[in-house]
């Protein structure tokens, strides 16, 4: 297959037929070198055109997570000693209050829905601190028939009373039900709190491989609308949808596929979550409602969610962590934001790195068959000559393992830096490299020079629709 692809797009081989009796043959003129340059620089470009391709149509979304997922796990041996104790990254995290446990099963006994009493209770002890915003990762709405219970009531008017005090205040949606009857109710309830001034979130949060490593963009998720920095038409919003009537709010209704505002497969509105947040403040476990009063939360953005319930956990690179922490960490990420690097920046990296490790490969392996052909002209006696070429053997694969390590930890730092970059692509294609340059071949000087002058380069005009569909690609995408 690797011989099958270096033939095609190429038409070259990367090797010449080594003599080792006369080692001036192999001296490579500058006119030599120019052409193994374009020669390496052709065949980069012809495998970033194809990466192009396939990350245009989504077929690498899996190749992403896998990739950013080992770099997220790197950041912290990379860059455990940088941090930023700036006054503005303290107020881009989130504080996460959970309720815990113990506080489940002592004050709320471990009832649902939780107690509308209890909870207007905690709620006014979290506002009296005067946060910039409060994003409540709970099903706050009346369930049958509660429309008038006087508990219900009463938190919906701490509710109110904040947002018309000017602290930003957003709900996660309703969980969607089935009753029809039920559903009207939930809608009805949106419908005066987002007249209010009370905003909604999607609470859906989007997991690839069982790992939360990424978000959507422009969703209006819970962490997005608690940052503030949402983009999205105020027209596509919950509470926009849910005030153009009753009958629009589909996202209530069970039958409603909720991860359809995700976009879970278009990579372009996805970014990678800023996990420096899941390495800064850990959550405050409240196990009775005067807990609050201890927390830092004057100014600051806050989640409250629960911490009892083992169904609200997600897997992460730094382990498990609750769907309000999840929620803070897309705020801070929108705070401060993972952004990606861009395509020039991806091709000009790929054709840099394919034509340095197209040299490297070429030259250890040369050195290898090299060493190989001179041990096997002495029948590999004396024993020397047989070592030395087993040693350059190890050699190129220190190299390959090294030179991936290396593409690895630029990606990690770069993480660490708020960009990303996809280093699987250039991982493929360093073993594509590696394993042409692993071949031996030998000019074929008897066909090229009875062949055509344009069918020298006919592998390579073959390759030229590829790289024009890339350059279609890269251009479609900006």
């Amino acid at each position: 297959m690797a011989s099958f692809i270096h033939r095609f797009c190429t038409g070259r081989p990367i090797h010449h037929k080594i003599d080792p009796v006369d080692k001036n043959k192999h001296q490579h003129s500058r006119l030599d070198s120019l052409k193994h340059g374009l020669h390496h620089a052709y065949v980069a470009l012809v495998l970033a055109s194809i990466i192009l391709i396939a990350e245009q149509h989504g077929w690498l979304i899996w190749l992403d997570s896998i990739s950013l997922r080992a770099a997220t796990a790197l950041t912290p041996v990379v860059n455990a000693v940088q941090g930023d104790p700036s006054a503005k990254r303290e107020r881009d995290e989130p504080v996460v209050l959970l309720i815990s446990d113990e506080m489940y099963e002592k004050d709320f006994r471990q009832t649902s829905p939780l107690s509308r009493s209890l909870l207007a209770d905690i709620l006014i002890r979290i506002l009296e601190k005067k946060p910039e915003a409060l994003a409540i990762d709970l099903d706050l709405s009346p369930g049958p028939d509660d429309e008038g219970d006087a508990s219900q009531s009463r938190l919906d008017e701490v509710l109110i009373t904040a947002a018309k005090s000017g602290t930003r205040v957003i709900l996660g949606v309703p969980f969607p039900v089935q009753s029809d009857k039920l559903l009207y109710t939930k809608a009805r309830w949106m419908q005066r709190l987002c007249a209010s001034g009370v905003a909604f979130g999607f609470t859906f949060i989007q997991t690839t491989q069982g790992l939360a490593l990424r978000y959507p963009t422009g969703t209006s998720s819970l962490g997005e609308l608690l940052a503030g920095t949402s983009s999205l038409p105020v027209a596509t919003t919950p509470c926009a949808i849910v005030e153009s009537g009753e009958q629009s709010p589909a996202f209530l209704s069970k039958d409603f596929p909720g991860g359809l505002f995700i976009g879970g497969e278009d990579l372009g509105r996805q970014r990678p979550l800023n996990t420096d947040y899941f390495r800064g403040r850990a959550p405050l476990w409240m196990v009775a409602a005067d807990d609050v009063r201890t927390a830092d939360l004057t100014g600051r953005m806050v989640v409250l969610g629960a911490g009892f319930n083992p169904n609200d956990e997600f897997l992460t690179a730094y382990g498990p962590q609750k769907g309000a922490s999840i929620h803070a960490a897309i705020a801070f990420s929108e705070r401060q934001p993972t952004k990606a690097v861009s395509h020039a920046m991806a091709i000009l990296l790929d054709i840099v790195f394919g034509i340095a490790a197209g040299f490297l490969f070429h030259a250890i392996w040369g050195r290898y068959h090299l060493a190989d052909e001179r041990a096997m002209a002495s029948s590999y006696w004396p024993i020397q000559r047989f070592l030395v070429a087993r040693l350059w053997l190890i050699a190129s694969f220190a190299i390959l393992i090294v030179w991936i390590a290396m593409l690895m930890a630029m990606s990690a730092w770069l993480l660490r830096h708020n960009l990303w970059s996809n280093p699987g692509p250039m991982i493929i294609g360093v073993f594509v490299k590696t394993i042409l340059a692993s071949r031996p071949h030998g000019e074929h000087h008897g066909i090229s020079q009875k062949a055509p002058a344009v069918m020298k380069y006919a592998d390579e005009l073959l390759c030229l629709p590829i790289v024009a569909w890339g350059v279609v690609a890269f251009f479609s995408s900006h």
